[in-house]
């Protein structure tokens, strides 16, 4: 088995021997050893480009090292704290038998295979794990290795755990709390198209984020246009890839409509149906102004480079803005959907309707959000009230 690459110190200076031969970043008394790992890092990823190292010799202990440097940069404190602890389980988690059992994360990553992870799925549950906890443990490992693949630390065809399937766990209800409130609302609608591209500091000569003075303008601006998708959840309920994969030919503009004959429940459907969704007046407005000039095959929302979004690219985005707003941790663009069926039926909307609307089950708003559904027991209510004021 290949040798783990690792920083090292020589001689008073941080070096290290990935890619067979020695590289030297600086003194170990000038250079903190974050920045030196940084660089190494970097260093890393150019040798696994030039020798194939992230195919044949990384091994998993040093996927998930590099998968969490780059969580604790780009991600939440609890996800990262959640990932390390969940990743460190499975790198230590033993594989095969007798005198070849070993840690999964000694193996070389291209040696780990779909039974691996059920195999650590099966004990996790041996050990008396709820069906919660095991699906985050399933979803950190998958998530790494989807990461590995996006950055180019394994090869876009390797993708071992593709047959392990998702837990689906039951619906949990919303409750009235968890709702996105008024303010929340407006306050990343007003962040949505701050210009957050970094820009190179004049006096220090580092990279930082650009101040309020500083966005760039129209156009220029790459992240312009995220406000009005945001808008458009708010006002449609739409779930997050419906926007996101909607194409300027599925807005019916006569009948001011988006059509998705193509949408997440079509994978899951035993006979597909076309999703439809109703578009308001502000909604109808904002569809208008990004399909002008576009062709049909042209997605309807598209980042400022004019490529559409992914999920893991609007996900991103959504969090720094959420940041920047200052809105609580657990919001996602998903939670627009949660208040906008909440509000339907808080508004006295019956429940077929708005299962037809948001293009789901009765069954599944009666289990997620009946509870807000309180219009006919409020009813109820007064007419009982006025027979005991009428009876005395």
């Amino acid at each position: 088995m290949a040798r783990q690459a690792k920083l090292r110190k020589k001689n008073g200076y941080w070096m290290t021997k990935a890619g067979g031969t020695e590289t030297y970043f600086g003194k170990v008394a000038a250079l903190p050893h974050a920045d030196a790992r940084r660089l190494f890092l970097d260093h890393l990823k150019a040798v696994a480009d030039r020798s194939k190292l992230r195919r044949a010799a990384i091994t998993v202990e040093v996927l998930c090292d590099l998968h969490l440097d780059w969580l604790k940069d780009n991600r939440s404190q609890d996800l990262f704290k959640q990932r390390q602890y969940l990743l460190s389980k499975w790198c230590d988690f033993s594989v095969g038998q007798g005198r070849d059992r070993a840690p999964v994360g000694d193996q070389a990553v291209l040696q780990v295979t779909a039974d691996d992870l059920l195999a650590w799925k099966q004990a996790l549950y041996e050990d008396g794990l709820r069906d919660v906890t095991v699906q985050h443990a399933l979803a950190a490992v998958k998530s790494c290795w989807y990461w590995a693949i996006k950055y180019k630390h394994l090869p876009p065809d390797w993708q071992p755990f593709t047959t392990v399937e998702k837990i689906k766990l039951p619906a949990k209800a919303v409750q009235e709390e968890d709702l996105l409130t008024p303010k929340e609302r407006d306050l990343l609608f007003k962040r949505a198209d701050a210009d957050l591209g970094k820009i190179r500091d004049k006096k220090s000569g580092k990279y930082r984020r650009r101040q309020v003075q500083e966005y760039r303008q129209g156009p220029e601006n790459p992240y312009a246009g995220f406000a009005d998708m945001l808008r458009c959840y708010y006002h449609t309920g739409a779930r997050t890839s419906e926007l996101a994969d909607a194409s300027v030919r599925d807005f019916q503009v006569r009948s001011r409509k988006l059509v998705l004959k193509r949408h997440k429940r079509t994978r899951t459907m035993r006979v597909a149906e076309t999703r439809v969704i109703t578009l308001n007046e502000e909604a109808f407005s904002i569809l208008c102004r990004q399909a002008h000039g576009s062709q049909p095959d042209d997605h309807l929302f598209t980042k400022g480079n004019g490529r559409p979004w992914d999920k893991d690219t609007l996900d991103e985005r959504f969090r720094k803005v959420r940041e920047l707003a200052g809105v609580r941790e657990h919001i996602t663009i998903y939670d627009f959907r949660h208040l906008w069926i909440s509000e339907a039926l808080m508004a006295g909307v019956d429940v077929f309707t708005t299962a037809k609307m948001a293009g789901t089950s009765v069954q599944m708003i009666e289990k997620t959000y009946g509870h807000l559904r309180g219009t006919h027991l409020e009813d109820a209510q007064r007419r009982l009230d006025r027979a005991r004021k009428k009876a005395g």
